[in-house]
């Protein structure tokens, strides 16, 4: 009888030590999954947070597209002014020209008279 008490608490010391080992176990895994949840909660922050720097930098780009088209067409209204002033000087000195050329012809006349 003594025998099977020995060994019935020997039995019961395991089982209580299996016991602590499973409730540490299960509470090393609660802070693991905890942690888990943790890091997974920072990286979906994470995410909303890039997620919100892209739809920004996709705005500056389409912006920064609209400016560059803007600017082709300003280079070319310069391009095009730059060419109506080409021409328009070249109307005013054929003007200047024939000016000069009657402001002769004129000078001619009045001194053989």
């Amino acid at each position: 009888c003594e025998e099977a008490e020995g060994k019935l608490a020997g039995v019961e010391a395991a089982s209580k030590q299996a016991s602590d080992e499973a409730v540490r176990e299960t509470d090393d895994l609660r802070s693991s999954l905890a942690k888990a949840e943790a890091r997974c909660s920072e990286l979906d922050t994470d995410q909303t947070s890039l997620t919100e720097k892209l739809r920004r930098l996709e705005k500056v780009e389409r912006d920064c597209k609209a400016s560059e088209q803007v600017v082709a067409g300003l280079e070319q209204s310069l391009s095009a002014q730059q060419e109506d002033m080409e021409r328009l000087q070249g109307d005013l000195d054929g003007e200047t020209k024939r000016r000069s050329n009657l402001q002769k012809a004129n000078d001619q006349l009045t001194a053989s008279k």
